[in-house]
């Protein structure tokens, strides 16, 4: 059960659906899910990336994901389902050109990650079968796929030089495609984008429930 242990709780539970439109939906051919949790619940909240409460705030929209009421869970199966609609509604050109831009310099500073890895990490004659499975772990940290902003909260990111261009790149176009999400917040466009599916669900519903039911004639013995 989620406790409410701050004033974001309501914050987050009011926007869940929002949240989960953002953090599924707005993607680019499938390349990555979407933006990452924290940085949402960040736009929604106001908290710093880093803080305490935002900690929380994530855990409960994580929380909300994992055991949705069932209502709330058909919503996220209609945005499921309508993926396309929403990367067409929301994704703008200029957006779309942020997240190709951040995904490029992503991509090469994960490629140079693992080439720095193979270099100081060779394989050997000598390993067990339990230390190459490591070292391959290790190694897929760098390849894996990431929501947009989720590579910044990894400690290989964390320690990398920031004098490094790819580094740089990456949270610039973060920043700008943050920016894009916050006119998205601010517009209303998102909400009205996933209302209207929501309530093209609801009347479906209505219609279905409205439908008349045939009664099977009695038959009467004789």
């Amino acid at each position: 059960m989620i406790q409410k242990k701050n004033n974001n709780y309501e914050t987050i539970k009011d926007n869940i659906v929002y949240i989960y439109a953002l953090n599924k939906m707005v993607s680019i051919d499938l390349v990555t899910d979407g933006i990452d949790l924290k940085y949402i619940c960040s736009l929604f909240t106001n908290e710093d990336i880093n803080s305490v409460e935002l900690t929380s705030s994530f855990n409960y929209a994580q929380k909300f994901f994992r055991n949705p009421k069932k209502e709330i869970e058909k919503h996220f199966q209609r945005l499921d389902e309508n993926k396309e609609h929403l990367k067409d509604k929301l994704v703008s050109t200029t957006l779309k050109s942020f997240i190709n831009t951040y995904l490029q310099s992503e991509f090469s500073l994960s490629n140079d990650l693992s080439k720095d890895f193979i270099a100081k990490n060779p394989l050997s004659d000598c390993e067990t079968k339990s230390d190459r499975a490591r070292r391959n772990q290790k190694l897929g940290q760098f390849t894996r796929k990431f929501d947009i902003g989720s590579i910044t909260h990894y400690e290989f990111f964390k320690d990398f030089p920031n004098s490094y261009q790819d580094k740089k790149d990456i949270l610039i176009s973060l920043n700008q495609i943050l920016d894009c999400i916050k006119l998205l917040i601010s517009n209303n466009t998102l909400k009205e984008e996933v209302n209207k599916l929501i309530l093209d669900l609801k009347l479906e519903n209505v219609l279905v429930n409205d439908e008349p039911k045939t009664v099977k004639a009695k038959v009467v013995k004789i």
